[in-house]
């Protein structure tokens, strides 16, 4: 049997790390062989729409809330300061954005997927094309989300990272495979207590630990509150308008234009209650992102006279807020089981929902595409539930490679960046602009992902090769009980001056981007060139078959059309869902 106890995961912790495994296992398995059963597509893939608002919100904030965030954030705020907190500002506009463009569009389309609605928008080519635009993009995410936890318990208990993440991945295939959506929802129910609880507890205890006044005092003589640099250069890692806009772009591309969260939203009866969900979902992803960022703050000022990686007791910057729990915090049993617990639903959450919308995503945009009728329930339960179990083993493998390529919160927007333009820039042509058609939707998103995956390898490749504009703040061994000089002296760049980069040759500008602009310029490259291949190719007809449903409401009065058996509906668009 695998010892996980060690001087800081006492009995306590694993009683609550195991506890948190165990419930998220039985609600999948009670609901795959004791409760509904998700016998049926509806019950499977949309919890036969009898969820209620509070948990669809839970659910949605929660699988934004990976583990990237509770680990990967503290540390950028650690070696980068305190600028990336103002990404909370941006949820503002997000609420706005999805609530008056989207949302009523995808209630009065009376379709259940994004997909099914770039459909009728443009053609089934644009749907196929998109879908497996999102089936990648959710394949390369899911591993990093996964590592994170699990690297986290190897720095606790020493066990190996692809043990833990086995274990977890094959407890989250099970519940997901088993429970569908609605395993997904309450399982997320139970966990976002675990997350909240790993959030606050850490953060509070730290500042008590610390104190209040040191905490802003030393994370203000070390220069991390630098809340208002407004250089307005794309170039550098980050600024107020790059953590603004960078991540609202970011925030839209993964809440209404992610197809397993427009699975959500579509599972409440109404758009008044989708809004409803947006709100709540909005409040409480707000209030976790910004208790991590607290993290970071408290993480500087308890590590502010002796860095952990130069005196060589973590290696990664994402590794370093396991280490302040259990040296800060180790003494208190159960608290390290309660981040941990944390942690792993987090993880959880996020890779559930992407597993069970691909699962849905397959069927629907591929089997029922293809044959051209839909299956019979049982038959398309198998295929879903398969679909989740190789996806699931896909994502798995990914850890290996994903455990190569450096810090964690650069990957996470490096893999999204590839796809997030792409699909966002497509709902925006298809719902703020009645001129555009399918082939400058297909240009663009095509562009756009061939453009960013060319700037997202070559920046990554730079970065490889010794190349970082982004210099960390200033960091100290002072009071170093054991300063490893060593690796402070051989790892230099870590402290990323510009004497490190005298002899590295500056790589191409569009390599240079910080990670924050990826979904900008994604979805700038996707909306420019779809805009300027549809003027190109512009018919006056075509743009008049447009179904004025199918447009966002406010461009409504601009929009001519001869479709007059929708001409009703389009002012009803808080309308109940139609089954599939």
């Amino acid at each position: 049997m695998v010892e996980i106890m060690s001087e800081y995961f006492r009995w306590l912790d694993v009683a609550f790390l195991v506890l948190t495994l165990c419930i998220s296992l039985g609600v999948g398995l009670y609901l795959g062989c004791f409760g509904s059963k998700q016998k049926t597509v509806n019950e499977y893939v949309y919890g036969n729409r009898e969820i209620s608002v509070l948990p669809i919100a839970v659910s949605i904030a929660l699988s934004l809330i990976s583990g990237v965030t509770m680990l990967a954030v503290p540390a950028e705020i650690y070696s980068y300061g305190f600028q990336i907190a103002m990404m909370n500002l941006g949820f503002f506009f997000v609420y706005l954005f999805t609530s008056y463009v989207l949302l009523p569009v995808y209630f009065s389309m009376g379709t259940s997927s994004g997909f099914m609605y770039l459909e009728k928008r443009f053609n089934k080519s644009v749907r196929i094309i998109t879908s497996v635009i999102f089936i990648i993009q959710a394949l390369l995410q899911m591993p990093v989300t996964m590592y994170v936890p699990a690297l986290a318990f190897n720095q606790v208990t020493g066990i190996n990272v692809h043990v833990i993440n086995s274990i977890a991945s094959a407890i989250c295939i099970t519940y997901t495979t088993l429970g569908g959506l609605k395993g997904v929802v309450w399982t997320d129910m139970i966990q976002v207590v675990m997350v909240v609880a790993a959030c606050f507890s850490v953060m509070i205890v730290g500042f008590v630990n610390v104190g209040w006044d040191n905490v802003w005092q030393r994370a203000d003589e070390g220069g991390r509150l630098n809340i208002w640099n407004l250089n307005p250069s794309p170039f550098i890692r980050n600024s107020l308008w790059l953590a603004i806009i960078g991540n609202t772009f970011h925030w839209i591309a993964k809440i209404p234009i992610d197809q397993s969260n427009i699975q959500k939203f579509k599972s409440v009866r109404t758009l008044k209650q989708a809004r409803s969900v947006l709100a709540i979902m909005c409040i409480i992803t707000t209030m976790l992102t910004f208790s991590a960022c607290l993290l970071g703050i408290v993480l500087y000022a308890n590590y502010w006279k002796c860095d952990p990686i130069s005196e060589g007791r973590v290696s990664k910057s994402d590794q370093m807020v396991p280490l302040f729990v259990t040296e800060t915090m180790g003494h208190i049993m159960g608290i390290t089981g309660i981040f941990m617990a944390g942690l792993f639903s987090a993880a959880l959450s996020t890779s559930s929902a992407k597993l069970n919308t691909i699962g849905a995503t397959v069927y629907n945009d591929f089997i029922v595409n293809y044959l051209g009728y839909e299956l019979s329930d049982l038959k398309a339960g198998l295929i879903m539930k398969g679909t989740v179990l190789i996806s699931g083993v896909i994502a798995w493998s990914l850890v290996f490679v994903i455990e190569h390529l450096g810090e964690i919160l650069q990957i996470n927007y490096l893999m999204d960046g590839i796809t997030e333009g792409a699909l966002l820039g497509l709902f925006i042509l298809g719902t703020l602009f009645p001129k555009c058609n399918t082939k400058g939707a297909i240009s663009g998103a095509a562009a756009s992902v061939i453009g960013m995956a060319v700037i997202c390898i070559g920046a990554q490749n730079a970065i490889s090769q010794g190349y970082n504009n982004n210099f960390k703040l200033p960091i100290s061994t002072e009071e170093c009980p054991n300063p490893n000089l060593d690796f402070f002296e051989l790892n230099s760049s870590y402290v990323h001056t510009a004497q490190a980069q005298e002899d590295i040759h500056e790589p191409f500008i569009l390599f240079r981007f910080s990670y924050l602009s990826y979904t900008v310029l994604g979805t700038f490259i996707s909306v420019f060139v779809g805009l300027i291949v549809s003027y190109l190719t512009y018919n006056e007809e075509e743009s008049k078959k447009v179904d004025r449903n199918l447009l966002c409401p406010i461009v409504h009065k601009y929009v001519k059309t001869n479709n007059s058996e929708h001409q009703q509906q389009n002012d009803i668009i808080d309308m109940k869902i139609t089954k599939i």
